[in-house]
């Protein structure tokens, strides 16, 4: 499964953290119901290009990030209309609310989508 972590820079108050056995997804709580649907529609997609590619190399994450993103388009422009109309109350200003969603949809894509990092062994 691929996973990952996503730091939220602006306004995190409350994080929903999201956590599987390598990595966790933090996500602020006021827009957590608005994006989970993408999240799980990327798990989703991912895991199915994984198993049409006959498993997971470091060359074939980007392709699997490209289908993942393109198959979940529409739940993502719901999630950002979801994610905008959840912030209408809340701290982060009007002027960069949409801005605002759209590094956290573009970091959970990257973070969750981007092949893992690998940890050199020490010697």
């Amino acid at each position: 499964m691929i996973a990952s972590v996503l730091a939220v820079a602006l306004v995190a108050q409350n994080p929903v953290t999201v956590v599987d056995t390598t990595r966790g997804i933090e996500i602020p709580q006021s827009i957590f119901p608005a994006v989970q649907p993408y999240i799980n529609c990327l798990l989703e997609q991912s895991n199915e290009q994984l198993k049409a590619m006959g498993g997971a190399t470091e060359e074939k994450f980007p392709e699997i990030k490209r289908v993942a993103i393109e198959k979940c388009r529409s739940i993502r422009a719901m999630a950002m209309a979801e994610a905008l109309a959840a912030l209408e109350k809340s701290e982060v200003h009007a002027d960069v609310r949409p801005e605002y969603v759209e590094q956290t949809l573009i970091s959970l894509e990257n973070q969750m989508l981007d092949a893992p990092q690998r940890e050199e062994p020490t010697v």
